[in-house]
């Protein structure tokens, strides 16, 4: 079971685990059962930070299996990334997914529109240029990014699968007429050498 794809996927388990015990609960509470944040201010930027950092483990995560899988299909003879590479890959991973969204974990706060209850947002302090640029980064860092990756590698991976099985198809078919060729020669030549041992008979 200790093969680089089940790494990968492991990962990405992990990365899903984290979205459903951190992110998920606490989101669907605050936002479509309650409407205000009810777990206090020191849950508000850490929800807010894991979710990004869930994302990102999973988006990289993907990149990461698609590059796996294309070098091969694609070029079946290179030699194929080892387990302590695979590693290092989700190491950097990690490093990747837990430091790009520090600007969330500093800026989440809980926003209290009266003395009891408040929303979980971001705030920039009315700094509108640094929120769009770090938004703009996020959007293509984490989505962006990953889907111009994920279209190059899965458009020739299956370009090359679609190839080989026309290629295959091909000689499959010159295999089919090579042995009905060769079936009827050799019933050619049964026929022949009975009608030769008949006429010898006679």
């Amino acid at each position: 079971m200790r093969t680089i794809p089940n790494y990968f996927l492991v990962n990405l388990a992990i990365s899903d685990i984290i979205m459903a015990i951190f992110c998920i609960p606490f989101t669907f509470v605050a936002n479509l059962l309650l409407n205000y944040w009810p777990f206090g201010e020191t849950m508000c930027p850490l929800v807010s930070y894991l979710q990004v950092v869930a994302v990102f483990l999973s988006a990289y995560t993907l990149v990461a299996m698609s590059f796996d899988r294309y070098i091969v299909i694609v070029h079946p003879f290179r030699p194929r990334i080892t387990t302590r590479k695979t590693l290092c890959v989700i190491i950097i991973i990690w490093i990747l997914s837990l430091s790009i969204p520090i600007p969330t974990l500093i800026k989440s706060k809980v926003q209290y529109y009266s003395n009891t209850s408040g929303q979980c947002l971001e705030t920039w302090d009315n700094n509108h240029t640094l929120m769009y640029a770090y938004s703009t980064g996020i959007m293509v860092l984490h989505f962006f990014g990953p889907l111009v990756v994920l279209i190059f590698c899965y458009s020739r991976i299956g370009y090359n699968i679609w190839k080989k099985t026309l290629h295959g198809n091909d000689e499959n078919k010159r295999r089919l007429q090579l042995a009905s060729a060769k079936q009827k020669v050799s019933t050619t030549i049964i026929e022949s050498s009975q009608m030769t041992s008949n006429l010898r008979i006679s």
